[in-house]
C-alpha cells in the first residue's frame, strides 16, 4: 500500500487529540515546591541563572505570589511546552500513516507523560522556544540569526538549553544546508552552540557576583510568596558547577539515585536507543558520518546532564522527545524519509511500542515520590489545584 493513501486521517487525528488531552489530564498535577520556587528567581540581586522568567513574572505576581498565582504560572509553563510540541508534531509529522503513528506514539509515550508530570519546570519554555526556532526557515541568514538568538535567550531561561536542544538546533541548520560545502555547514551548525556557550559564561560570572550571599537571596525568595512556609534550601545556588558536582557526589552515595537510574532511567534510555536506531534506519545510506554523529549527539546530549544533576526522568524524557523531533527534521529535509518511516513504522511495530509505553510509568513524575493513581481516581488529585 502507498504510505500516503493508506492513511485514515480522521480516526488518527481523533486518536492524537485524545492522546494529548488524556496525557495532560492524567499528569498535569499541582507542582511540588522546587519548580514553583524556580519561577520566583529574579534579577533582584543581579544577573543570576534562571532569573529571566521570574523577572518577567514579577508584574503578574506583585509583591507576593499567592498559591493560585503559582499554580497558574506553573501550569502555563508546562502547557505551553506540551502544546508547542503537539503543534510541531501536527505540522511536521502529519501527512502519511507512518509519521502520524509516530506523533501518536510520542503523545502516549511515558517520556511525554513524564514531561507533563514535571509541572512547572522551565523545560516547558525551552521546548516552546525550540519549536518556534525549528518552525522558521533554517537555510537563510535570518533563520540562522533567529536560532542563535533563541539559544541565547533560552540560556537565560535555563542553562540546560545547551545540552537539551542546542545540538538539535545545530543539526537542523546542518540538514537544511546539505547541498552546501562542509565548511559552510559546520560554521552554521556551530554558531548557536558557540553563542550558547558564551551566554553560559556570562550567566555563571553574573551568578557568582550576584549571589555572594546565598542566604539573603533565599530570604528574598521566601518573601516573594504568601504560602506561609519557607521554600526548601536550594543548594543549586551555591558554588556553581563545582557545587552541583558536590551535591551529585552526595546523591550517588545514597540508594535513591541508584533506584532512579535503574527504574526510571533505564526505560527512558531504552526508548532513546530505539529512537537512535530508527533515525539511523530512516537516514539514507549515502548520508555522511557527520550527519550520523549529529543525530547521535542530539539524542544523547540531554543524557549527559546525568553527570552533574540528579533529574534522571527530566533528562531522559527530553532525550526521547528530541529523538522524535529529529525524525520530524529528517522528514522535512531528506527525500524518501517519509517512505522510510512508513516502511518501519508498521501497525504491528506501532502497537507493540504503544502497549509498552502505556504500561511504563516513571516514579519521578511530579516530584521525588511521584504518583501512582490513574483515571478516574486521579481527578481527586486535581482538587489540590483549588486548595
Amino acid at each position: 500500500m502507498n504510505a500516503r493513501t493508506d492513511f485514515p486521517s480522521r480516526p488518527l487525528a481523533i486518536a492524537a487529540c485524545l492522546s494529548l488531552a488524556l496525557s495532560i489530564a492524567g499528569h498535569l498535577l499541582p507542582p511540588v515546591a522546587y519548580p514553583a520556587a524556580s519561577l520566583l528567581w529574579d534579577y533582584e540581586f543581579g544577573l543570576i541563572r534562571r532569573g529571566l522568567v521570574g523577572t518577567l513574572l514579577n508584574p503578574f505576581f506583585g509583591e507576593t505570589a499567592t498559591l493560585g498565582e503559582l499554580h497558574l504560572a506553573t501550569a502555563a509553563v508546562t502547557l505551553v511546552g506540551a502544546f508547542s510540541l503537539a503543534a510541531f508534531g501536527a505540522l511536521r509529522l502529519w501527512g502519511e500513516r507512518g509519521a502520524a503513528l509516530l506523533l501518536i506514539l510520542l503523545l502516549n509515550s511515558f517520556a511525554f507523560r513524564s514531561f507533563v508530570g514535571a509541572t512547572g519546570y522551565l523545560d516547558g519554555i525551552l521546548v516552546a522556544l525550540t519549536v518556534a526556532a525549528l518552525l522558521s526557515p533554517a537555510a537563510t541568514g535570518a533563520g540562522l540569526a533567529l536560532r542563535v538568538g533563541v539559544c541565547v535567550v533560552a540560556m537565560f531561561v535555563h542553562e540546560s538549553m545547551l545540552p537539551y536542544f542546542g545540538v538539535l538546533i545545530a543539526l537542523d541548520l546542518w540538514l537544511a544546508r546539505l547541498d552546501r560545502p562542509v565548511r559552510q555547514r559546520l560554521m552554521a551548525a556551530a554558531a548557536p552552540l558557540l553563542a550558547a556557550l558564551a551566554a553560559l559564561v556570562v550567566i555563571e560570572m553574573g551568578t557568582a557576583r550576584a549571589l555572594s550571599d546565598v542566604a539573603a537571596f533565599q530570604a528574598h525568595l521566601n518573601g516573594k510568596h504568601g504560602l506561609g512556609v519557607d521554600l526548601p534550601h536550594l543548594p543549586i545556588l551555591e558554588g556553581g558547577i563545582a557545587g552541583q558536582l558536590a551535591v551529585m557526589a552526595e546523591m550517588r552515595a545514597g540508594d535513591d539515585h541508584v533506584q532512579w537510574l535503574a527504574f526510571d532511567g533505564l526505560p527512558l534510555w531504552l526508548m532513546s536507543l530505539w529512537l537512535i536506531w530508527l533515525n539511523l534506519r530512516v537516514l539514507p545510506v549515502e548520508a555522511g558520518a557527520l550527519t550520523r554523529l549529529g543525530i547521535l549527539g542530539a539524542i544523547l546530549a540531554p543524557l549527559s546532564l546525568n553527570l552533574i544533576a540528579f533529574d534522571v526522568v527530566r533528562f531522559g524524557s527530553v532525550s526521547v522527545i528530541v529523538g522524535f523531533l529529529v525524525l520530524a527534521l529528517q522528514r522535512q529535509y531528506l527525500p524518501q524519509a517519509a517512505e522510510r518511516i512508513a516502511a518501519v513504522m508498521t501497525w504491528p511495530h506501532f502497537l507493540i511500542l504503544l502497549i509498552l509505553n502505556l504500561h511504563v510509568t516513571t516514579m519521578q513524575i511530579n516530584g521525588v515520590y511521584g504518583h501512582e493513581d490513574d483515571l478516574p481516581w486521579l481527578f481527586f488529585e486535581h482538587l489540590k489545584w483549588a486548595f
